[in-house]
């Protein structure tokens, strides 16, 4: 899957290609599988939406992912879990699928509600599974608008700290 060229055409897809906004991609994952047990479609016809949840009780900073409310009526019975969990698209259309790491959230939090810099953040998951001692995750792309360079530049600088995958600019 080339990330690149599915960000470029989402971007394109949706008008952000135009300008006003600048780009910010990385790669992490989206947390809580084990909680909701709610497995996306693939790749950027299921891109899912990050909203600040500043009720969550553990985290006043957490990030929800949620599925989109809205796709491509072709892909509404396209099987995302097989049985005995049996879920389509059509199942999971705006429900929450998890959450943005923790030591991600912040970040996103922040530039959303309080500086108000980040126009918007949507994720879509590459297909792999990642298994780790605190349980599976979806391996995901972010995608983040910023109103300006320098926002997403201090943004980048300090996802840095967490992220291990190169930034992509686009």
């Amino acid at each position: 899957m080339n990330f690149i060229r599915e960000l470029h055409a989402y971007r394109s897809q949706k008008g952000l290609d135009v300008g006003g906004t600048v780009p910010l991609a990385f790669i992490s994952t989206v947390n809580g599988y084990h909680s909701y047990h709610r497995k996306p479609l693939d790749g950027i016809r299921f891109m899912m939406n990050c909203q600040p949840e500043p009720t969550n009780r553990h985290d006043i900073n957490a990030v929800l992912v949620k599925a989109p409310t809205d796709v491509d009526p072709n892909i509404l019975d396209i099987e995302t879990h097989t049985p005995p969990r049996r879920q389509t698209v059509r199942d999971l259309l705006g429900h929450t699928i998890g959450h943005v790491p923790r030591n991600i959230c912040g970040i996103l939090s922040i530039c959303m509600l309080h500086r108000r810099t980040l126009q918007s953040a949507v994720c879509f998951f590459t297909g792999e599974m990642i298994h780790d001692h605190q349980g599976p995750k979806l391996k995901s792309v972010y995608c983040l608008e910023f109103d300006s360079f320098e926002s997403a530049r201090s943004a980048a600088d300090i996802l840095k700290l967490y992220v291990d995958e190169q930034f992509i600019y686009i």
